[in-house]
């Protein structure tokens, strides 16, 4: 079930010490392909047309990207192709979109941090 969540403030990410967010878990959504099995990441992706949530930890951020894990041998799912736009959750508060990984879907998960001054105000100029 997703969770209904509300959209970041701006700089929302910024009031956490690197300690504190190394220590969040982080909710993922999305359609795109998935793995069925945790195999060393080496189970094929599938296509699904079952929304699917999965638990990530934080990798680091830079300006616009928020770093997240899909390491599944550290318990951790993620995005990958076909999830592009779905939210990334902490505390229910959205805060990034999927945006990029890496081609297997294996490590890392390069989200679209929302709360950048400028992207929360081209989001805000589409909702009430």
């Amino acid at each position: 079930v997703l969770p209904t969540g509300q959209l970041a403030p701006v700089s929302y990410l910024d009031g956490f010490t690197k300690t504190e967010l190394k220590a969040a878990t982080f909710e993922t959504y999305g359609y795109g392909l998935a793995r069925d099995d945790v195999n060393g990441n080496s189970d094929p992706v599938a296509p699904t047309t079952v929304r699917r949530g999965a638990t990530q930890t934080y990798l680091g951020d830079h300006n616009q990207v928020l770093n997240l894990s899909i390491h599944t041998h550290k318990d951790n799912g993620g995005g990958c192709f076909g999830d592009s736009g779905g939210p990334h959750l902490l505390d229910n508060v959205i805060v990034s979109i999927t945006s990029a990984g890496d081609g297997k879907c294996v490590a890392n998960d390069n989200t679209q941090r929302i709360d950048q001054p400028a992207i929360r105000a081209w989001i805000t100029s589409f909702v009430d």
